[in-house]
């Protein structure tokens, strides 16, 4: 699991299939942009030399008061096919561990869809709902801690 090269058949393997279908030109030329930047990742997860899984992370660097930063998870996604086999555990490691290893690492903070909560609790985590947006609770990972 790991960085990869963005092909037209990866991205129609692991994107948002609606966003996808309605742009692939687009939708390619923004992973291609999004995975050259340096201060985020797209991790890619494979089974059997397949694309199956994806998890997209950003660190947003320091404020002006903090000495720390804060890094957002965007999404990650595993295909139906392959769920609770681990591999949305292991992306998500992958994430924490990239967010940490962070220089001035802080929080690593998400929103969620509804569906993801069990995921989440799966992992320890509990929803935050004093959010936003109440169906999308809030998570936060303080990275100091770990």
């Amino acid at each position: 699991m790991g960085p990869a090269e963005v092909t037209p058949e990866l991205m129609a393997a692991v994107a948002h299939k609606r966003v996808w279908a309605q742009d692939p030109e687009g939708s390619m030329a923004r992973a291609k942009e999004l995975c050259s930047a340096e201060d985020r990742v797209i991790l890619i997860a494979y089974v059997e030399g397949k694309p199956v899984g994806m998890a997209e992370v950003q660190d947003y660097g320091q404020s002006v008061w903090r000495g720390f930063s804060v890094a957002r998870l965007h999404n990650i996604q595993v295909d139906a096919a392959c769920r609770r086999q681990g591999i949305g555990r292991k992306l998500f490691d992958a994430v924490v561990a990239w967010a940490a290893g962070r220089p001035h690492p802080g929080h690593l903070e998400w929103q969620a869809s509804p569906a993801a909560i069990e995921f989440y609790r799966s992992l320890g985590l509990e929803p935050d709902y004093e959010s936003d947006l109440k169906e999308y609770p809030f998570y936060d990972i303080d990275l100091r801690l770990r």
